[in-house]
């Protein structure tokens, strides 16, 4: 029974080194490749770059103003805590507490964030704009979950 399951570890592990073996192959051949475009036409690799330098600093413009936007709706719903009944106040101000934090949050990060090529640059992308608009979807459902109270 010992030696069924020394054998099954045996293989597992021979599997999984020859499985990431094989994925490191088409990287490091693209990366290559890559490379060897931007020795041949070096005006091609600084016009990509100067490309992606403007993309990248469009989204910045854009975030800033996402992030604006959300600091004005977090001053809206601030005005209509304070209509609110005392027991109410005290949920949403520490919604309000958390939603202001995270914005903040974001704001540091974009602000904090260095380029790093553009791979880095794009997984950035995905991740800060998924949570900018889980803040803004949190924000839209402020006072929804009270209805059902």
């Amino acid at each position: 029974m010992k030696s069924r399951i020394i054998h099954l570890a045996v293989m597992a592990l021979t599997l999984g080194l020859i499985c990431t073996a094989c994925d490191r192959q088409p990287r490091k051949t693209a990366e290559l490749q890559r490379i060897n475009d931007s020795m041949e036409h070096p005006h091609n690799y600084a016009d990509t770059f100067n490309a992606d330098r403007q993309k990248w600093e469009e989204y910045k413009i854009e975030a800033r103003a996402r992030l604006k936007n959300n600091e004005d709706s977090l001053k809206a719903l601030n005005q209509r805590i304070a209509t609110a009944s005392e027991k109410m106040k005290i949920t949403y101000n520490q919604k309000m507490t958390a939603l202001q934090a995270r914005n903040a949050e974001l704001r540091d990060r974009l602000e904090g964030y260095k380029e790093e090529g553009r791979e880095n640059w794009e997984r950035f992308k995905v991740g800060f704009s998924n949570d900018l608009d889980t803040v803004s979807q949190n924000m839209r459902l402020f006072f929804a979950d009270d209805k059902h109270k």
